[in-house]
């Protein structure tokens, strides 16, 4: 078994382990980057650097002006320097470290943790479309048409401009529609926000630093039925990973995103969501397409529910995720771990 601990700096320079995982700009400063890194050396320690964003080479402008952020990007681009493996979650961000750093790079897709996700165990296997069309809208006509079909959207500050492509969509359907849709937004924006085309929710405070605390507090927000994901195309956004189409898919919306790199290869079109063009008239279509038919959009649910179950949890994609571990800590299948080589 791999055991991982997480830590903060003072303990990452003290706590005794095989390897150091450093993730996105998480070291403050480069001082601080080099007595990891010397440290490692040191005690014979595995430095392994994980990103999952193009922070190094073009991060969002919102950042750049940040305090710490230069300081931090800093550190990270010295870590990953010293690396002896860095591990990615794209093709793009593969590209792009492999040129810049020596270490080799891994490219390890995202993936969601059922325990947190999933109330029952999922099974594992290959790709499984749980609901065909025909039998989902037999199933809908025993369905009580809902009130109000709500879309949700989430996203960090770096997806304001992202954000503002749903504007003229959403407003459109409104006006169609009025208080039969309604769009809640999750970040992306900051709290003194005056729009009154979406409705914001604002993250509770025990939430915000612990993942299985937001998993859970996201969890209970019901009541939605599509998750939109617009990105606009930029440097940054083409580094970007499917990680809001398998939130939605966790919590069984039917997803709708940006017809791009991110999600290319992902997504099955029509089968487990909607890839949009980045055009107020697409996105329109697509979304009024899911709010009139109720057994499509309720198959898409489904179908992309039985997705992240088969293919894209942890356990779906434990051999795989052990098998590349054992690489990057360069450790053999017993779990043994390998002497440092000396060059």
């Amino acid at each position: 078994m791999i055991e991982i601990l997480p830590v903060g700096l003072e303990a990452a320079l003290t706590e005794p382990a095989h390897a150091l995982v450093v993730q996105r700009t998480a070291i403050p400063d480069e001082r601080s980057a080099e007595a990891l890194l010397r440290r490692c050396r040191a005690a014979g320690l595995r430095k392994v650097f994980e990103l999952d964003d193009d922070l190094l080479e073009n991060p969002p402008e919102f950042l750049r002006h940040t305090e710490g952020f230069a300081e931090r990007r800093a550190a990270a681009r010295l870590f990953a320097s010293g690396a002896d493996a860095i591990t990615v979650t794209t093709p793009a961000l593969h590209a792009l470290l492999d040129r810049m750093f020596a270490a080799p790079v891994y490219l390890l897709p995202n993936a969601l943790d059922e325990r947190l996700w999933l109330k029952e165990a999922p099974t594992t296997g290959g790709s499984v479309l749980a609901a065909t069309h025909h039998a989902i809208h037999k199933a809908g006509r025993l369905l009580r048409r809902q009130a109000q079909i709500r879309l949700l959207y989430m996203g960090t500050a770096s997806h304001h401009r992202d954000l503002q492509t749903l504007r003229e969509p959403v407003e459109r359907l409104k006006r169609e529609y009025g208080r039969g849709v309604r769009l809640d937004v999750i970040g992306a924006t900051n709290e003194e926000s005056n729009e009154s085309w979406f409705g914001l929710i604002t993250i509770p405070r025990y939430a915000q630093t612990n993942y299985p605390a937001f998993v859970g507090w996201l969890r209970g927000l019901t009541g939605y039925q599509i998750g939109v994901a617009p990105l606009l195309d930029s440097p940054f956004n083409r580094a970007k990973s499917n990680l809001k189409y398998l939130d939605y898919c966790g919590l069984g919306l039917a997803p709708v995103v940006s017809d791009g790199p991110s999600f290319e290869g992902i997504v099955a079109h029509g089968e487990t969501g909607f890839l949009v063009s980045d055009s107020v008239d697409a996105w329109y279509a697509t979304l009024r397409q899911l709010i009139e038919e109720e057994s499509i959009r309720e198959c898409i649910r489904a179908n992309a529910r039985a997705d992240l179950i088969g293919n894209h949890t942890l356990a779906a994609q434990a051999v795989e995720r052990r098998t590349a571990w054992c690489r990057i800590l360069d450790i053999d299948p017993d779990n043994r771990f390998i002497p440092e080589r000396t060059n």
